[in-house]
Parts: C-alpha cells; sequence; structure tokens
C-alpha cells in the first residue's frame, strides 16, 4: 500500500520537549496569537511549565493550577515552552465498541489504525478521540527558581481522574519524534478536555469501556 498523503494535516514543533526535559529550558518558545486559527489542533505546556494547553479546531483550553486548585481558562492567546500543532480540515471516523486496559494498548490500536490508512512511520499525525473513556491526568505547575530534571518533572504537577464524562482527546502519534513532542517511551502525546468541568489534562493512563469515536485526517 502506498503511504498516505497527510497533507492537510502537516505536524509542527515550538520548543522541543528534550529543551525542556534535557536542559530546563521553560522559556515561551510560540504564542497562540501568531497562529491562524481555523482548523487549529494543538497540545503543549504553558510557559514556565505553569499549566496545560489544548487546542481544539481554533479554541484555546488552558488549564493552571492556584494554590492546589486547577483552574480553567479559554484565552484569545497563550505563550507555550512547548506545543505541537496541525492544521485538519476534514477528518475520517470511526466509531469502536471495546475494551482498551491501558495507554500502551490504546498506542497499539492507533498504529494499527494508521498502517490501514497507509501510514509508513515517517511522519507525524494528529488524531482525536470523543467518548467517555476513564482517564488519569496532570496539570504541571512547575516552581519558580527549582531547577527542572527529567527525574523530578512531576513534583509540582496536580494529578486528577476523569470518569464517565464527556472528553474530547487530541493527540499526536510518531514513531520519530520521540523527545521532541514525545517522552522517550512512547510514541503519542494526548491531552484531554472535559466538556463538563473544562478541565484540560496531559494524559498519564487510560481506560476504554464501550464505544469511543477516533477521529484521523482523510487522505481523501
Amino acid at each position: 500500500m502506498a503511504a498516505a498523503s497527510f497533507t492537510n494535516a502537516q505536524v509542527f514543533v515550538a520548543g522541543p520537549m528534550r529543551n525542556i526535559m534535557q536542559s530546563g529550558d521553560l522559556s515561551a518558545k510560540i504564542s497562540l496569537d501568531t497562529l491562524k486559527k481555523e482548523n487549529l489542533f494543538a497540545l503543549g505546556a504553558v510557559e514556565n511549565l505553569k499549566g496545560e494547553i489544548l487546542v481544539i479546531d481554533g479554541e484555546i483550553h488552558v488549564s493552571a493550577v492556584n494554590r492546589g486548585r486547577i483552574e480553567n481558562y479559554s484565552p484569545s492567546s497563550q505563550a507555550a515552552a512547548m506545543l505541537v500543532y496541525s492544521y485538519v480540515g476534514k477528518w475520517d471516523s470511526l466509531l469502536l465498541d471495546m475494551s482498551i486496559q491501558s495507554y500502551a494498548q490504546l498506542e497499539l490500536l492507533m498504529d494499527s489504525l494508521l498502517n490501514k490508512h497507509g501510514y509508513d512511520g515517517s511522519k507525524a499525525v494528529p488524531f482525536k478521540i470523543t467518548g467517555t473513556p476513564h482517564v488519569s491526568y496532570h496539570v504541571i505547575d512547575w516552581q519558580t527558581g527549582i531547577p527542572h530534571i527529567p527525574d523530578n518533572h512531576k513534583q509540582f504537577a496536580v494529578s486528577g481522574k476523569m470518569e464517565g464524562e464527556q472528553l474530547i482527546l487530541v493527540g499526536f502519534y510518531s514513531e520519530k519524534h520521540k523527545g521532541i513532542f514525545t517522552h522517550h517511551s512512547t510514541y503519542m502525546h494526548i491531552h484531554a478536555l472535559n466538556t463538563q468541568t473544562r478541565v484540560v489534562g496531559h494524559i498519564d493512563e487510560i481506560l476504554v469501556k464501550g464505544k469511543v469515536m477516533i477521529f484521523i485526517p482523510s487522505t481523501r
């Protein structure tokens, strides 16, 4: 099968993750007001690691921690220490009724679905999931003045769970971008929006029992 053309969903990165994890560079690398918003899907970390960013079709959602509590915003712009983004004008969707017991199983599923669409592993691809999966997440809240190293990345994160509520997950998959927009142990980076509470979180673990809708960029 010929390699799929995801030209309507080219992936861009501002602020490679290795700059944060290895060099402790938490400074702003891009401001969202510099990007065209139509068909924009993105995720990342707020500058100085003071929150999580998720952009769904141009709408910016941010969660940050204030005195130990997660607060949610919909700003017109946001500076990011790291941002991975794409413009997707058309999605192909697939309704699945299934059981997924872990993040690793979801990664295998995404690999299989993308391969069926002709994905050859050479490019990054955005995807979207809607439904009511159970997820564990964190919102980063780095303490100013503390040196950042990989071993203490979650030291100041606030963790939580989203269970039985309607979620929108936006993720990026790549076999070639470890240290760029994924951690060294995975091919995916996913953020979720709870459509009721408006909380945005970086997904650490996921459990699916039942129906979810999975979207990947259309190649037609």
